[in-house]
């Protein structure tokens, strides 16, 4: 995002918090706002600039296992698979 960009975003955050008249309303932005700068600080501090790739061993262990699953017959179909997903992210229906 360029540094234009950048202060168009800010200019549009400051109109939208500008023209907020409820007190309450602007309380509640103003401590989700700092609860979402406190979590993408804290991202930020857990994430690595490069993550490491996976050594040749890694990648022929993983394969190892996963074909030793297949083999075991541990293994989902498309829709059990779906099912996971919808029972887990309810919102993606």
């Amino acid at each position: 995002m360029s540094s234009m960009e950048l202060n168009a975003l800010r200019g549009e955050l400051a109109h939208d918090i500008l023209n907020i008249e409820d007190i309450e309303v602007l309380k509640e932005v103003k401590r989700s706002l700092h609860q979402i700068i406190a979590q993408a600080k804290d991202g930020m501090k857990n994430k690595s600039s490069h993550p490491r790739p996976y050594t040749l061993e890694e990648i022929y262990s993983r394969i190892a296992e996963s074909e030793a699953q297949i083999t075991a017959g541990n293994v989902l179909t498309i829709e059990e698979a779906n099912a996971e997903v919808r029972k887990q992210l309810p919102w993606l229906k």
